[in-house]
């Protein structure tokens, strides 16, 4: 099945492995079109694996969800406070937790302009790195789901006594809520699937140009931005 998972969408036997290996639904591709894509899973299912299509409109991909501020547990129930107000849910409504992280990388460089085309050279660059970790959080109902922001979230409705480190803050209030929630599946596998998933969606990346100035010698050197992330 590993060789010809590897033929059928011409990638190493290692990732193909590593797909079959991860005994989880994975994105194998992305596509333009549907005739494409459908013939991309008519491929996978001669391996002897399932493959389905399914669209960027069924996975609401232009939805955010609601970002919860603070959240108190009462009697079986879940209270969100977010910004547009408060929302109320039973907690038997809560079907899956997801844990995640948003990585973001930012790199200014500086470029020397040589007279020939082609040969610019780096003179000096800075990176910037942000991780942040999130924890969606699904009911029945997309319009009753919302989103934790680790590093934007008021814990005091959720852990005692607080810590003055938001991550174990965050860690407290996702066991809490685990204990709370017991009949919902919590998904915390983002670490291990985030090398597969990036097959189907890679890290964007841009480069922007931030113009030309002359040094302190008077040599002009134009300076740029390489941003990079995994919101995909």
């Amino acid at each position: 099945v590993v060789t010809a998972l590897a033929a059928a969408l011409q990638i190493e036997s290692g990732d193909a492995k590593a797909i079959i290996d991860s005994h989880r639904p994975v994105p194998l591709a992305r596509s333009q079109t549907r005739p494409e894509a459908e013939m991309i899973s008519a491929l996978v299912r001669t391996c002897g694996l399932r493959a389905v299509v399914i669209s960027d409109e069924e996975m609401n991909l232009d939805r955010e969800l609601v970002r919860a501020k603070r959240i108190t547990p009462e009697d079986g129930l879940l209270h969100i406070y977010h910004a547009g107000g408060k929302m109320t849910l039973m907690k038997e409504e809560i079907r899956l937790l997801v844990l995640g992280e948003l990585r973001s990388i930012r790199v200014d460089y500086t470029e020397g302009i040589s007279a020939r085309r082609g040969q610019a050279n780096v003179l000096d660059s800075s990176e910037f790195r942000s991780d942040e970790t999130l924890l969606d959080v699904y009911s029945r109902s997309i319009d009753k789901s919302f989103r934790i922001k680790a590093d934007a979230f008021d814990y005091s409705g959720l852990v005692s006594p607080l810590s003055f480190r938001s991550e174990l803050n965050f860690r407290a209030a996702l066991k809490r809520l685990r204990e709370g929630l017991p009949e919902a599946i919590m998904d915390d596998e983002f670490s291990r699937m985030k090398s597969l998933l990036g097959r189907a969606w890679p890290e964007r990346s841009r480069n922007e140009s931030r113009g030309i100035k002359r040094t302190m010698s008077f040599r002009a050197v134009a300076q740029a931005t390489l941003t990079s992330d995994n919101r995909d």
